[in-house]
Formats: C-alpha cells, sequence, structure tokens
C-alpha cells in the first residue's frame, strides 16, 4: 500500500505531502477489499460515480430550504454539489488504482481470499465446460451462514446452481445475525434468493427457541422489530416471533433489569457487590456471566473481584511482541544482528541486555562497567563496551585476593561471543534455540510461578520464526528483525490467547467470544 501511494503522481487527488502521507491506506484497503467481495470492476464504479454526480442537481438536499449567502429558497446549491463532486472524483482516483494495486500484487506472487473467489468465477464464467464439470459434480448445494456471504460467494453459488431450471438448493441462515455487514454480507442476498426463486421455494421458520426464557425473547424482539430490513417485513407469510420451548426454562419468567451508575467505577462496584449475593446464595460461579465490549473492561472488573477474591475465568488474545519475555529475546537477536552488520554495531543495546535478569548481574556493577568504557574510549583505547567486555572477562586475575569481574559479566560475555561466533554457522531455528538454552531464559522461566504462560508465550515466538523461515527459506537474522520491525511499526499483532484462572470462575469475556455460550445469570456491562 505504501509503495501504491508513492507512486501517486504529484497531481493525484490522494497524494499528501504533509502530515500523514499514508493517511488513505485504510480508506483504499476497506474500497479494494470491498471491490474484490462484490465483484466491482473500476469501470462498474466509475460508471455508478458518473450517474451520482449528474443526478445531484435533481436531489432534494441539494435544494436551498431557504435564503443562503447568494442562493435563494429553490434554488440548487452549486457549491454544495462542488464539494460532493470533488469527494466522487476522489473516490474515482482511488477506484482506478485498483488494477494497479492487483499488479503489484500479482508481482509479489500475491493474493488473497477474495481473489481465489473472483479467479473461480472468472473462470466459471469463460469456461462453460469447466463450469458444467462442477455443476455436474456438486447436484445437491448446502450454504450455512447465508446472511454472512458477500456478493462475490453468492455469484458462485449463483453459477453453480445455474443450471437447473429448479436447483437443488438448501441455504440456511437468519437475517437478524447478518452482522458482518462490514466484510461485504448482505440480506439482499437472501432477500435476492427468494424471490428468484419463489415459485419453487420451501420456506421453513424456525421459532421454538431452547435457550432464553420468554421474557428475554419479549425484549429481544421488541428491540429488532425495528429494523425495517428484516425478511419477514418484506416476504409475505413469514413470523419469527420466538417461543421458549424448552421445559425446564419455560417457567421462568424474570425480565431484565436495566442498572443505571453514575461512573463506571460505580458500575463495577454494583456489578461485583451483585455477583458478591449470588454466591452467597449458593449460585455456582461458573453460572454466572459477564459481558463487555473490550478486554480492557474485563481486566479492571477482576481487580475487583480479587479484592473480594471472587474466583474469575477469563481469556483474552495477548500480543505475543508486547511481552517482556519475547522482548528480551527480540531485543538479544536485534543485538546480534547489529553486530553481524557491523562491528560493534549493537554497543547501544549492551547496557540494556546486561540487565536482563537471565545474568544475575548487579545493576551497580554494569554502571562501573559503562563510565569505564566512556573513559576509555575518549582516551581510545577502546572501541565499545563488548571490547571492554571481553578484555576483562579473559583477563587472568591480578592477585590472589583479586576479585575480578563479576561472574554474571563474565558469563554474558561468553555467551553473547559464542552467539555471535554461532550466527553465520546455525539455521535461524538454530540460533534461536542456542539463544534460549545458552542464555539461561529457559531455566529461568522454569522457576516462575507462571512458568506455563511464559512457555506458552516462547513457543509461540519459536513457532513464527519457523513459519517465517518455511515461507523464506534463506531467511537470515537481519530478514528476521525487518520482518519483526516492520510489524511493530505497523500495529501487527503476534496473538496468543491467554487464560486467568479456571473454568469454576465467574466468566469474564467479550460480546463476540460468548456467542454460543448459555449461563444462569448474566450481566451486560458499559452499555
Amino acid at each position: 500500500m505504501k509503495d501504491l501511494i508513492d507512486r501517486f503522481p504529484k497531481n493525484h487527488p490522494l497524494k499528501r505531502y504533509r502530515g500523514d502521507v499514508y493517511y488513505e491506506i485504510n480508506n483504499l484497503q476497506s474500497l479494494f477489499s470491498t471491490m474484490k467481495r462484490e465483484g466491482w470492476t473500476p469501470n462498474f464504479l466509475n460508471e455508478k460515480i458518473d450517474a451520482y454526480i449528474a443526478d445531484l442537481p435533481h436531489r432534494d438536499e441539494y435544494v436551498a430550504k431557504r435564503a443562503v449567502k447568494e442562493f435563494k429558497k429553490g434554488d440548487v446549491r452549486t457549491d454544495k454539489i462542488a464539494e460532493e463532486a470533488e469527494k466522487m472524483e476522489r473516490l474515482r482516483a482511488a477506484v482506478n488504482e485498483f488494477n494497479n494495486f492487483q499488479e503489484m500484487m500479482r508481482k509479489m506472487n500475491r493474493y488473497d481470499f477474495d481473489d481465489m473467489i473472483n479467479w473461480v468465477i472468472k473462470a466459471f464464467e469463460e469456461n462453460n465446460n469447466l463450469l458444467s464439470d462442477y455443476q455436474e459434480q456438486f447436484q445437491y448445494i448446502l450454504v450455512d451462514e447465508y446472511q454472512d456471504t458477500s456478493g462475490t460467494q453468492n455469484r458462485l453459488v449463483d453459477l453453480l446452481i445455474s443450471y437447473w431450471e429448479q436447483p437443488n438448493v438448501f441455504v440456511v441462515g437468519d437475517d437478524d445475525q447478518s452482522i458482518y455487514r462490514f466484510q461485504g454480507a448482505n440480506v439482499e442476498n437472501m432477500l435476492g434468493f427468494a424471490q428468484k426463486y419463489e415459485s419453487y421455494l420451501q420456506k421453513v421458520v424456525l421459532t421454538n427457541n431452547y435457550r432464553s426464557t420468554q421474557p428475554i425473547l419479549d425484549v429481544s424482539m421488541s428491540l429488532i422489530d425495528r429494523n425495517q430490513e428484516r425478511l419477514v417485513k418484506q416476504i409475505g407469510g413469514l413470523s419469527k416471533d420466538l417461543l421458549s420451548s424448552n421445559d425446564k426454562l419455560r417457567g421462568l419468567l424474570h425480565t431484565p433489569v436495566i442498572h443505571e451508575y453514575e461512573s463506571q467505577h460505580h458500575e463495577m462496584i454494583g456489578i461485583t457487590r451483585q455477583v458478591q449475593q449470588l454466591l452467597t446464595q449458593g449460585v455456582a460461579p461458573a453460572q454466572i456471566g459477564i459481558i463487555y465490549k473490550e478486554n480492557k473492561y474485563g481486566e479492571q472488573l477482576t481487580q475487583y473481584f480479587q479484592l473480594l477474591k471472587i474466583p474469575v475465568y477469563s481469556k483474552r488474545q495477548a500480543d505475543i511482541l508486547q511481552q517482556t519475555l519475547a522482548r528480551k529475546v527480540l531485543l538479544l537477536m536485534r543485538y546480534l544482528a547489529n553486530e553481524m552488520d557491523r562491528s560493534f554495531g549493537g554497543d547501544e543495546l549492551l547496557f540494556e541486555l546486561l540487565h536482563f535478569d537471565w545474568w544475575g548481574v548487579p545493576p551497580i556493577e554494569i554502571a562501573k562497567l559503562s563510565i569505564e568504557t566512556a573513559n576509555l574510549k575518549i582516551e581510545k583505547k577502546i572501541s565499545s563496551m563488548r571490547e571492554l567486555l571481553l578484555q576483562k572477562a579473559t583477563a587472568p586475575p591480578k592477585d590472589l585476593f583479586s576479585t575480578g569481574l563479576h561472574p554474571g559479566l563474565k558469563r554474558a560475555s561468553e555467551v553473547i561471543e559464542k552467539l555471535i561466533s554461532d550466527e553465520p554457522n546455525l539455521t535461524l531455528q538454530e540460533l534461536f534455540e542456542c539463544i534460549i538454552r545458552d542464555t539461561g531464559a529457559l531455566r529461568m522461566l522454569m522457576e516462575r510461578p507462571d512458568k506455563h504462560w511464559q512457555l506458552q508465550i516462547l513457543t509461540g515466538l519459536f513457532n513464527f520464526v519457523k513459519e517465517a523461515t518455511q515461507r523464506e527459506k534463506q531467511m537470515r537474522l537481519a530478514g528476521f528483525i525487518e520482518v519483526i520491525d516492520l510489524m511493530l511499526k505497523e500495529g501487527i499483532r503476534l496473538p496468543l490467547t491467554q487464560v486467568n484462572g479456571n473454568d469454576k470462575g465467574v466468566n469474564l469475556l467479550t460480546a463476540h467470544g460468548s456467542k454460543g455460550l448459555e449461563f444462569k445469570h448474566v450481566f451486560f456491562c458499559r452499555m
């Protein structure tokens, strides 16, 4: 994307010379992704833009409702039309970069999921024999989660069933669950399907609900019924009034309760107290679910629960690259890469490296070494801290009573020199293993109370090293550090699921993570 923007000519509508020159990256990514998912070509969108601009003078919102500036009531607001037309020209400029982006992708031998779908559609449309083969092979088709299909996915289904006037196709979907509109999903796909096969279609609506109580279903209906796009409002004869059909729940008539608080702090106290009350009544912690939007809320709420010694259970996506252990390993790898690039090129990192608890060196010893290095550099007797450290580590004791270099510093020097020597002779995976073993990092983490989590971090980072070398067989240390730098710069996470507590605790989870789960008592927070 940055390369694409760098290639914009000087007069390009999206070219920026001040501030964030890559400001349009997210907009371009979103546009190109939508174009692929919906199968929209630049020519198609240019025609739509032309038609939209031509229609602006006829739109009610561009007619003055009262006298403004030089415009009388009823005049066409040409100034507003010019503003909107300028926005459309910026959109056109973005649309017209689509083919350039795809060409750059091809040259890099890269493609995404939407590209694969579009390739199949193109092949089917251009080769009737190929399409016929697949139509004959797949005579019965089931489409699940139909409400989440994009335009291109829907087109793929259309092509496969287009041979038959009355195809053997079974689609399952819930228009009330169409939550992926931002991914190109559209309820219109379901509506179009119903209209296309109206004379043959057998419609089955599931109205028996076995999970919720009737009051919850009624409240849910009062909200979702405001959505005018629901199929029950567009297709005659449909009803989705859900009935609580679980015999164990049918008699429960508790209505949802709304609690209002002055602040988030008060809300967390209120929830904690209510949960505590439920526990004193004999409710099992695992039967309670606390649902919120973001993990940050759950982390704060956990602190309140811990004060009252209420057990909790939560899962969250952590970023390996931000974990202390991973950052230490990567800093050492960066140091080695710098040293291999230029002698003593990693010296500015060495001061921090020596403070790692792997070596067990008192900070005062490192401070003394740093000051001595600075003085000897002025006298031009040494070039770097690494050189002085090696001299001291290998020097014989001055006399019988000399304590010499701190043993931790001596071991650090030996390990660093060994790793620098090993780097050209080992694969990236082998070097990683040597770092973990030789530094004592593995031994230290095994003594920690959270050793299982630390091992997960280490394993996750090692797996990423393996994946990187599998993608690029000849990858060396410097290339790997470039990948890490790019990820950090662009905010790309290396995810790892972190589990806190055990499954007998109160469940703290995001709305996204709660899908499909059941609890007897549920709290929705920060609404």
